[in-house]
């Protein structure tokens, strides 16, 4: 409302500009940055037919997100592998049993969680717990051979 109780009237070039903002931010944003309430904005919007390209950029904007989630799994994934490769190196390296022992565990908590997050998430248990297994009895052996033939 104009000062004088009167509805406040916008020029085609404040509209336009709503307009677009609305597409790449919204009408909320758009409102906030042009000092137009969200309302009238989605009240143009909807007279001008942009609802449905604006919700098809919302769309858009949420399946680049699920990418970029995928992206960070796959991140946190590697990283926990790494973190499960080193708690076994330093378990062998140990001379004390309770420190193997906590950090076999630790190892443990690492495994499964870059084996949960992994892409290979999708195939059955068995066989992804086969192949941990078969990985980690491998790396445990060549660790042994290495350790072995330095002493």
């Amino acid at each position: 409302m104009a000062a004088d109780g009167q509805p406040r009237t916008y020029t085609a070039a404040e509209r336009e500009e709503a307009l677009r903002l609305y597409l790449d931010m919204g009408p909320a944003e758009a409102g906030r940055r042009l000092s137009i309430r969200p309302g009238t904005i989605r009240q143009w919007a909807f007279k001008a037919g942009l609802t449905d390209k604006r919700h098809a950029t919302a769309r858009a904007g949420a399946a680049a997100a699920r990418l970029t989630w995928a992206q960070r799994r796959a991140d946190v994934a590697r990283r926990a592998g790494d973190a499960a490769a080193l708690f076994v190196e330093d378990a062998i390296a140990s001379d004390k049993a309770r420190d193997r022992r906590d950090l076999m565990a630790s190892f443990k908590m690492a495994a499964e969680g870059a084996q949960l997050l992994s892409p290979a998430a999708g195939r059955p248990a068995g066989e992804r717990r086969v192949a941990w297994t078969r990985r980690g009895r491998r790396h445990v052996r060549a660790r042994r051979a290495v350790s072995d033939g330095a002493r």
